[in-house]
């Protein structure tokens, strides 16, 4: 058995590859390796910090460029921007005259900078408390007050932005008529519903049909004279709770991959 020192350097190096985009394969590889020189090197009673350099980035340095990229990296990547797209414009298409205004513009740019914050924070709690999940999945409290946190700003944020960008459009750069833009709407729709099954993205798979069907229903029902905001505000209540949701999975799926 390792100490709890090396267990924790294993977990970071381990988190830290995998947001660098490493594949599992090379990871477990390394990992493995390191845990055997850990371990012969806790018998002998020596330093790990010979080994290990002292820190996470220090070791990485040393064998990062010895990896590929993975591609799912990329691929994660998009998904973002495919995600920020569906939550930020999808619903706009089926809710009469979609109009494009630089306050959407800057509703984009905050969310997009808060999503960066976002990303660097749950980088942070996996590879700080990640290793506090123990082998039967126990999470600390801790956690889940933080992933609550999280999701409480997201929501704030996400529709503060709105607001400003329906209060304060400033400057329209376009406008499509009602027709057009349903039409545009639903191409877009089918061409993300298509893509996202391709490649088995199914959280954005459901965040399309959560996100879009709610106004379609309105449209339909109601030929648009009724705003769908409840619709609306119900819908990003139920996302940010499925990435409050992926977020734990994410832990306990990572915890097994270590153990």
């Amino acid at each position: 058995m390792l100490s709890k020192k090396s267990e924790e350097f294993l977990w970071r190096l381990r988190t830290t590859l995998m947001e660098r985009g490493k594949e599992d394969s090379t990871i477990n590889e390394i990992e493995d390796e390191l845990r055997d020189h850990l371990m012969e090197a806790e018998k002998r009673g020596d330093n790990i910090d010979d080994i290990t350099g002292g820190s996470v980035k220090s070791y990485i340095n040393k064998i990062s460029n010895e990896m590929p990229l993975d591609s799912t990296y990329l691929k994660f990547i998009l998904g973002i921007i495919g995600f920020l797209f569906i939550i930020l414009l999808m619903p706009d298409f089926f809710q009469g005259p979609f109009t494009f205004t630089i306050g959407k513009l800057i509703q984009f740019v905050i969310v997009i900078l808060v999503s960066i914050l976002f990303w660097k924070v749950i980088k942070y709690i996996v590879v700080h408390y990640g290793s506090q999940i123990d082998s039967e999945n126990k999470i600390p409290l801790k956690i889940y007050a933080i992933c609550l946190i999280l999701g409480v700003i997201g929501m704030a944020v996400f529709i503060g932005s709105a607001y400003i960008a329906k209060t304060w459009p400033i400057y329209t750069l376009f406008t499509l008529s009602s027709v057009s833009s349903m039409i545009v709407g639903f191409v877009i729709a089918l061409i993300l519903l298509a893509v996202t099954a391709w490649f088995k993205y199914w959280p954005l798979f459901a965040a399309i049909i959560i996100l879009t069907l709610p106004e379609l229903i309105t449209l339909i029902i109601f030929q648009g004279n009724v705003q769908s905001q409840q619709a609306k505000i119900t819908s990003a209540f139920i996302l940010f709770g499925l990435i409050g949701i992926s977020i734990i999975a994410n832990f306990i799926y990572i915890r097994k991959n270590t153990d």
